[in-house]
């Protein structure tokens, strides 16, 4: 029951992840929105789901000097109308 709990470091961690539960299976199955969450890039995530693209994830991302050093992903796709994001593509 979510929330879910994961910690992934480093690049093969996160690639590891990426292959066993990303549900996309081809190019083009993800599309994503850039935006901006309390002052953070973040971007909204779309899934393929037939002829269409179907809200699924917000990314918010922790940038430093360095580059990203966090992701937290929210599973709750009612955050898209809060960002005035469409529900779909």
């Amino acid at each position: 029951m979510p929330p879910y709990t994961g910690w992934y470091q480093g690049a093969q961690a996160i690639i590891a992840l990426i292959h066993q539960q990303c549900p996309a299976e081809s190019a083009g199955d993800m599309r994503m929105l850039p935006l901006i969450a309390n002052g953070q890039p973040a971007a909204a995530l779309y899934m393929r789901t037939g002829e269409q693209h179907v809200a699924f994830q917000l990314h918010v991302l922790d940038v430093r000097a360095d580059g990203v050093s966090h992701v937290v992903a929210f599973l709750d796709d009612a955050l898209f109308t809060k960002f005035g994001l469409p529900r779909s593509l």
